[in-house]
Parts: C-alpha cells; structure tokens; sequence
C-alpha cells in the first residue's frame, strides 16, 4: 500500500518501515564491501604482476640444454617416478648452489644460465632456475611472490610417496652427521637408522672361564632407543651363549656359571658348537657373554653385531609438507633458498603473509592459502 502522507502512521508501520531501512542499509554495506574487497584483490593482482615482470621474463620455461641438464639429473629415478624426480632435482639444487644477495646498486634478475654459471643468487634467482628445469621436464608450476620472498610450487606429486623419498634423505644426512662425529659404522635396516658396531675375531675361550663383549648394561638414552645384538659363533668345543641386559645379571653368571637360565630364546643358546641369530629389544647397553663348561678350551670364531636404533629428532620426524590448492591442482612448496637443511614442501616464507601464485603460461594471478599435512 502506497505511504499516505497525510495521516499519522501507526507505531507498527513506523517499526515496519524502520526494519525495511535498516535491510537496505545492511545490502548497501555488504555491496560496497563487497565491491571494496574486488576491488582490492584486482588491484594487488595488478601489482603482483607488474612485481613478477622481471622474473617472468627471465623463465626458461623450453630450452634443450636446460631439458637435457633436469633429465640428466632425475636419471636414476624408477621409470615414471615423479616423486623422485621432483626430489632428485630439490638436492641437486639446494646442495650446489648457493645464496648470494643482489649488489648493492640494486636488484639484479639472473637468467638460469647465469644462475647455472654463478652456482648462485638470490631466492629469485634460484626459483627461475627451479622453475624453469621443472617446466623443462614437463612439471606445472607457480611462480609465488610475498611481500618477503618469491619461491616456486610444484603440481600433480603423490604426497605420500614424495615423503618417502625425502625422509630416506634426511636419514642418509643424519647418518652423514653421525659419522663426521666419530660415532663409529651408520646401518640402515628396514629403513631404520642405526648405530653399528661390530666384532670378527677368533678367539681362546679356556675351561671355565667367560668371555664377554658389549655394553656394561647401563640403559641407553635417547637419541639411542633399542639394541639388537646379532651374533655368529663357532667353537671347537660346546658353549653358552648369554646376551644380558644389566651388569646384575653378568655378575650373577660369573659367581655361578652352571647358573640354570630358562629363557631358551634367541637371547641364551646353552652348550652349543655352532649358532647365530639376533637378540632384539634390549633397552640398555647389552652384554654378549661366551661360557666354557665343556671340560677342554675352546677355540671360537666369534662375530657379533651391536645394532643399536638412533630415533630421528621429533624435528624432524614431525616435518610436514606444505602444499595449496589451485585451480583443481595440488601443489607443493620447491623452496630452494631453504638450504640443504629444507625439502620439497618446506618453505621459509612466512605462513600468515599473502601470497600469489601466478602460472608462467596463462599469465593467471590466484591468491592462495597454505596447507600442511
């Protein structure tokens, strides 16, 4: 009904109306923020863009030298691992080139040959290189820029199985690390890291008397966590083999060597003249003791393996990867100004800052978010 001005309205059609007003006003904030917000993503879009001219212009993104360089060193990956691939092109990287700054007289952008000659440059010079081998080898990639920082993402990769490829590197490093320190033979069992120790002699074990090797059955602390002992014995003459676990229990068998152990596993094998296995879970530095009761010396080829398992730092094991959805793809974070310390899916640009991707093709601007698992 259309407003007759020329009566008073009632009190139910002033707050009726009042109701109307305040929607409109509402719709018109929402709109004007709305078109604000458009506003706004179209404009740091432009920005972005104009931002990532230079290193657009400086993408290789097919050359035949650099196609045959990426091939080159993703050769040894399995048939169609893409995984690897992308993992074996990440290590050549950042274990070969090196960060240095722009001069002082401004920002210099380096072409991928001249990063390739240099061993070297900035995060943008390393990403046009990353960028440039990857798109040679057939991966789609971003270009990302923040306000700090400009790094590249990789598409179409299994997370899982790349996770296995660079958690084999990151043990191959730690046991790199352990051996630079002295810390005697470093084993990889099962994909497990292990400190290694190992005894091959042959030995006089004369009547009545122990021969011991080992630990002094202190408890092992951490990184150490469990201790195998693997054992390979040959004698002349029958003997006991004990793998104990305290000092206690080596001094219980030295007052009373006839002591009646029950445990008939693969800890105690009793009045033997050849044996082997493995002796699992010890929780404490083991002792591996040889017992002669057999009336006459015994000679005794003895090999014994000390496997104790190095527990990688929650560090490292709690390591996640990086990636972001665009456009239907999943894509992961190729960082190479992260240093031989990083991975495929770790990134030093910070996570709350805002980031662009931009596909080197298409020219496409895409804010993204990121994604850890």
């Amino acid at each position: 009904m259309p407003w007759n001005f020329t009566r008073r309205m009632s009190e139910k059609e002033i707050e009726e109306h009042s109701k109307k007003f305040a929607i409109l006003i509402i719709i018109s904030i929402i709109c004007a923020f709305i078109v604000g917000s458009l506003n706004y993503e179209k404009y740091a879009k432009q920005m972005a863009l104009k931002e990532a001219e230079p290193y657009l212009a400086k993408l290789t993104l097919q050359d035949a030298k650099l196609r045959e360089l990426a091939a080159a060193i993703v050769a040894g990956c399995p048939f169609n691992d893409k995984e690897c691939q992308v993992n074996e092109l990440y290590r050549f990287l950042v274990e070969n080139f090196r960060y240095y700054a722009d001069p002082r007289k401004g920002e210099y952008v380096q072409n991928p040959f001249e990063t390739l000659k240099l061993r070297g440059g900035d995060c943008e010079d390393l990403t046009i290189l990353a960028e440039s081998m990857l798109e040679n080898i057939g991966f789609k990639t971003y270009l990302v820029i923040t306000k700090t920082h400009v790094f590249t993402l990789v598409c179409g990769l299994d997370r899982e199985r790349l996770w296995s490829h660079i958690e084999e590197n990151i043990k191959e490093k730690v046991g790199e690390m352990l051996q630079e320190e002295g810390k005697k033979s470093v084993l990889f069992i099962n994909n497990e890291l292990y400190i290694a120790e190992r005894i091959n002699e042959t030995i006089l074990v004369k009547n009545g008397k122990i021969a011991r090797y080992g630990g002094d059955g202190t408890p092992l602390k951490p990184p150490l966590t469990v201790m195998n002992i693997k054992y390979d014995i040959n004698s002349s003459a029958p003997v006991s083999i004990y793998i104990l676990s305290t000092k206690d229990s080596f001094n219980k068998l030295v007052s009373d060597m006839n002591l009646p152990y029950a445990d008939t596993s693969e800890c105690v094998k009793k009045d033997v003249f050849a044996t082997s296995g493995m002796c699992r879970g010890l929780r404490s530095y083991g002792i591996v003791a040889i017992v002669n009761n057999s009336g006459k010396d015994a000679k005794v080829n003895v090999q014994i393996d000390f496997l104790a398992k190095y527990s990688l730092p929650k560090t490292i094991n709690n390591r996640k990867i990086a990636y972001y959805r665009i456009n239907g793809d999943e894509c992961i974070a190729f960082d190479v100004s992260a240093g031989p310390s990083g991975y495929v899916g770790y990134t030093i640009a910070k996570k709350d800052e805002q980031k662009i991707a931009i596909d080197p093709l298409t020219k496409k601007l895409f804010f993204i978010h990121e994604i850890n698992k």
